[in-house]
């Protein structure tokens, strides 16, 4: 596991964001595939699968999760899983390639405006965050000396099994601070990814239950 990685960088495309730009994009696993799959309008929920990552053709893979389109390069990022330790990936419909280390699997991810990607756990309610993901050379294998996080601390509440992150006002007297947004026990909650500050609603009845995907517009 200690072999030289190889580069193969420049190989994944794009999302097709141009016609998906009014989708919601989500991914399920059944633990041997991710699907990729886009939301079909006022269908009652039903999904069209637009491509899938099997697990058996990337060797030791067992996870991909916390997945987020970067909105610089359009390309699709991820938690992958691979020999019981942990990497960012970016990944398309024909190829995967690895970009950094991580400290721990994590199952929520999204991207700021700025392109930064943060990356949350439900088990260790810790948060990482990676800078210019989109500058960083892939791999075809996850070995070597794999560029690591910018940030890596324990939140001050837990953000939801899925998120999204913006930057507002959401806390009088503290200006603009990026906040980690998702839904968790029937409430929203917004966590400070800089901060030890977090905001809670009061119980929704319709957002009891599990809560699995975030999505956000605009800053939104």
């Amino acid at each position: 596991l200690t072999a030289s990685p190889v580069t193969v960088v420049g190989v994944v495309q794009p999302f097709d964001c141009a016609t998906y730009a009014s989708t919601a994009i989500q991914t399920t696993s059944d633990g041997a595939v991710v699907s990729v799959k886009a939301l079909v309008l006022h269908s009652g929920g039903a999904y069209d699968t637009l491509f899938q990552v099997k697990f058996s053709d990337h060797p030791g893979m067992t996870d991909l999760n916390a997945v987020a389109i970067s909105p610089i390069d359009s390309k699709v990022y991820g938690n992958a899983r691979v020999h019981g330790l942990s990497y960012i990936a970016r990944f398309g419909a024909t190829s995967l390639e690895y970009v950094a280390a991580a400290p721990e699997s994590f199952n929520a991810g999204a991207f700021d405006v700025d392109g930064i990607f943060y990356v949350s756990s439900i088990t260790t309610v810790k948060m990482a965050s990676y800078t210019n993901v989109h500058l960083l050379a892939g791999y075809s294998t996850p070995f070597g000396d794999l560029p690591t996080y910018a940030s890596y601390v324990t939140l001050p509440a837990y953000p939801g099994s899925d998120i999204n992150v913006i930057k507002q006002n959401l806390h009088n007297g503290k200006g603009i601070l990026t906040w980690l947004v998702g839904i968790d026990s029937g409430r929203i909650v917004a966590v400070s990814a800089g901060s030890t500050k977090a905001c809670k609603s009061g119980t929704v009845d319709s957002l009891t239950g599990e809560w699995g995907a975030a999505w956000h517009f605009n800053d939104k």
